[in-house]
Order: C-alpha cells, then structure tokens, then sequence
C-alpha cells in the first residue's frame, strides 16, 4: 500500500519539479518515474496480469498434478518449510496414537490420518507406508523409507514399536515436535524482523537517492 501511494503521489510531484533539472537525471531517478509512469498509465493491465495469475495458480493447485507439486513446495519454502513440516508430523503422530488407542488397525490408521494431514504431498508418502505396512514391514520400518521422520524419532518408533507401547511413543513424539514448533516460532519471528527490516531500509535508501541526488545536483548549479 506505501509502495503504491508512493508511486500515485509522491514520485509524480517530484517528476514534475525535476522537469526543469538542467541535464541528465540520475539514473536512480529516472527508474523511479519511469517506474512511477508505468504504474500509472497500466495499472488495469498489471490488475489483469494479477488476476490471471491467482486465477491460474487456483486452478493448477486444484488439479492432482498441482496439488502435489504446491504440497511440495511448500515444504522448501525458506525459513517456513521446515515449520510446516514439523507441525504436519506434531498432527500426524498425535492422531495416529489417538486412532491406535481406538482400535483401528495399523494400516487403516495410517490411510484414515493420512487423509488429514492437509499436505498431498505427505499424505501420498503416508499412503506407501500403509502399503508397506500392509505388506508385513514394521511401522519404523516403512517410516524410515519414506524419511518423513529424521532418525531421532524413527528411533523413539522404534523403541515404542518393540516396547508395545507405540501409541505413547507417538504421544511424546508430538509432544517433541510441538516443543519443537514453539521454539521455530520464537526463532522465524526473530529472523522475519530483521529481514524486513533490511527490506525496508533498501527501499527508503532507494527512494532518498532517486529523490534527493537531482536536488544536490540542482542545488551545485545554483552555486
């Protein structure tokens, strides 16, 4: 919103002050107003390219293939990939012990959780171990080949597993990752404040040298 009052009102005023400039704008400010000029002359075509774009991507990440790829994605996304992870498996292992505790199979478990992880990409990886599970492998077994899990945990699996007592195992396991959760939140709030803060910085530094370098050089003519 900053960005777009400033290139509606702010820059435009100053382009026509700089209209009388004696010589060669910098060229830190002729970006700004060809930028500023852009805006304003095509702000329906930019609207269009927007909406066509959400358009697509709605579209694409609705089809199986774009589901997954997206669910993928999502996953990789610095510094918020691994967040999403870790509270996708804090759910996984949570409901898993909840539906063992109830009754339910191994492998029809796995599928009904499975359904609700809200990834498609982990919920196509929970699928193969259900299929491996259904096929005689081990529940560690089958985790470890989808490495959803990093070896810590496959260890408490593991342990659980052979202990018969897995659903506690996968209780702590959640609890583990909502430990975990928590302090990746404590940590991203810390890394987006800078982040943003350097953003911000570049963009004002950008703006007082398009604005202010024409000044000093109108200002050394008047000497």
């Amino acid at each position: 919103m900053a960005l777009l009052v400033i290139n509606a009102f702010v820059i435009p005023a100053f382009a026509e002050m700089f209209k009388s400039f004696q010589g060669t704008l910098p060229f830190m400010t002729r970006l700004l107003i060809a930028t500023s000029d852009f805006i304003l002359n095509y702000w329906y075509l930019l609207l269009a390219v927007l909406f066509l774009l959400t358009a697509g991507f709605r579209f694409y990440v609705k089809t199986p293939i774009g589901e997954l790829q997206w669910a993928k994605l999502q996953l990789k996304i610095p510094i918020v990939g691994w967040l999403i992870h870790r509270i996708i498996l804090a759910r996984f292992t949570r409901l898993y012990a909840l539906v063992l505790r109830a009754g339910l199979t191994a492998v029809d478990g796995i599928e009904l959780v499975g359904d609700s992880t809200g990834n498609a990409f982990v919920a196509q990886k929970i699928k193969t171990i259900a299929s491996l599970v259904g096929r005689g492998n081990s529940i560690s077994n089958s985790i470890a080949q989808t490495h959803l899990f990093p070896p810590l945990v496959l260890q408490m699996i593991t342990l659980g597993e052979e202990s018969g007592s897995i659903d506690d195992l996968l209780d702590d396991v959640a609890e583990f990752y909502q430990r975990e959760i928590s302090y990746d939140l404590v940590r991203l709030s810390d890394a987006i404040e800078p982040i943003m803060l350097v953003i911000m910085g570049v963009m004002v530094l950008i703006l007082a040298l398009g604005v202010f370098m024409p000044m000093w050089q109108m200002a050394s003519q008047i000497r």
